[in-house]
């Protein structure tokens, strides 16, 4: 099921860059992506992936291992979007924070797995959506701002992988450990809460299942082919 999901993520995840490659570099407007329906189908992948993200952690043998990988990973698409397109570096992208939670969750596994999951799913995602607008400046659910924190933590730059970005901070993809650590933890504790509950298959897997499981490879390679297939179609005078 969980690789189901994180295949369904990454086909939607591909849809999605492709409508942003053509607004963004070709500059065709497409005003439902600009507004709430773009907001919220780039919403819906993030969250599916990192919630399915956080689930399978309960299945990894080294975290640890897997989570320096990952982080490394997003450290080469730094340096490339940077080299190629420094208008859209990548500086804290999806996969610097999932390297980054793996890490803190084999750490803190040990403490998480005395936590009751119900209680751990129920706290993590509550912190989530009262820490969602951290990186905007403020606490609180939504648009309704309980408290504004204080300016001087929006002043290091060396703070914007937490959550605190400098105003001139810039990143074409951006997922901070707050408040983003929260889901992928409430993914963990979801996975611990159901697991006994869901029956397993032993079919073959499907298309979904098999993206799912070369996720990492399919999302490095996905923009170069992206861009291959874009410039293909702009020469044609398409775009």
């Amino acid at each position: 099921m969980l690789d189901m999901l994180r295949g369904f993520s990454l086909f939607s995840m591909i849809a999605y860059h492709a409508v942003y490659d053509i607004v963004t570099i070709y500059n065709v407007q497409i005003e439902w992506f600009k507004s709430t329906p773009g907001y919220l189908w780039q919403q819906s992948i993030c969250w599916i992936f990192i919630l399915v993200s956080g689930a399978s952690l309960n299945f990894a043998r080294s975290a640890l291992r897997q989570g320096i990988k990952v982080f490394c990973y997003g450290m080469v698409i730094t340096i490339v979007t940077m080299l190629v397109m420094p208008y859209l570096g990548i500086w804290f992208g999806i996969l610097h924070f999932m390297g980054a939670a793996m890490m803190l969750t084999a750490v803190l596994r040990p403490v998480f797995l005395r936590v009751a999951p119900g209680a751990g799913l129920a706290v993590s995602f509550a912190l989530f959506l009262i820490l969602k607008g951290v990186p905007q400046g403020f606490i609180g659910i939504g648009d309704i701002q309980l408290l504004w924190l204080p300016k001087a933590l929006y002043s290091v730059s060396g703070l914007f992988p937490l959550g605190f970005p400098t105003p001139d901070f810039s990143s074409s993809d951006y997922f901070p450990i707050i408040p983003w650590i929260f889901l992928f933890w409430a993914g963990f504790f979801a996975w611990r809460l159901i697991e006994g509950r869901l029956h397993r298959s032993a079919q073959r897997p499907n298309l979904l299942e098999l993206a799912g499981q070369h996720s990492l490879p399919i999302y490095m390679l996905h923009q170069p082919i992206l861009y291959g297939i874009l410039l293909v179609v702009s020469r044609s005078g398409i775009l």
